[in-house]
């Protein structure tokens, strides 16, 4: 059975609506690294031992395993631990089944809203190319904006002003006065907002912030 391929707007959807986080160790994820988990194994789709499990867990027989009910989620490292367990219907399971179901119908209409797809790919193409240019340019600061506004209108309230995480090495935790903060790899650091900085206040890796004389991005010390 071939694995299921999300679009970006569910993968979207089921990122925010549960909260940016990891559902098995509730560490934060970022929107491009996290994985879509199964609660109940895909790979049980066909199986003729799925009704059963269905009974066991007090679902009707008509559950669908391929939707926003049985979908959460998941770190890379959670997901590998429970891909590589013997699957078990458990009180933990249901647990997690409710969790899904609370936030099903949320996430099925924020990923058909129409400007979601869209939205989504867009802002997560330009992170990629500022990350390989080690710059944006004007109409690529002004796409990010534009995601900027529209996930903090879609976010859970517990996020709302929060760092959002775009991608693994890539955190902005504030900007004001001209100046953005930024996480990195190798810690907090900080640089100028503008969208047009010259090399000379640069690394060689492109990213122009620092903490102390470190680049946070790529760890490179500069010792001019």
């Amino acid at each position: 059975m071939a694995k299921r391929i999300f679009s970006s707007a569910e993968r979207y959807a089921i990122y925010t609506v549960h909260g940016e986080k990891c559902y098995m160790c509730n560490t934060p994820v970022d929107l491009e690294g996290f994985e879509v988990d199964h609660v109940i194994a895909e790979s049980l789709e066909n199986d003729p031992d799925l009704p059963r499990v269905l009974q066991l867990l007090g679902l009707p027989a008509e559950f669908d395993i391929q939707s926003y009910e049985n979908w959460l989620p998941a770190c890379g490292r959670c997901n590998n631990f429970k891909r590589n367990s013997v699957f078990s219907p458990s009180l933990l399971l249901s647990l997690q089944l409710e969790k899904a179901n609370k936030k099903a119908e949320e996430a099925r209409k924020l990923a058909e809203k129409k400007v979601t797809a869209q939205m989504v790919s867009r802002a997560m193409n330009t992170v990629k190319r500022a990350l390989v240019a080690g710059r944006a340019d004007r109409s690529a600061m002004a796409e990010f904006a534009e995601f900027i506004n529209f996930h903090t209108e879609n976010r859970v309230s517990e996020m709302i002003g929060k760092p959002i995480l775009f991608e693994p090495g890539l955190e902005l935790v504030s900007e004001q006065g001209g100046i953005r903060l930024v996480r990195g790899a190798y810690g907090v650091g900080a640089g100028p907002a503008a969208d047009d900085v010259g090399w000379g206040m640069r690394c060689v890796c492109g990213s122009p912030y620092f903490n102390g004389s470190r680049c946070v991005r790529c760890g490179l010390m500069d010792d001019d």
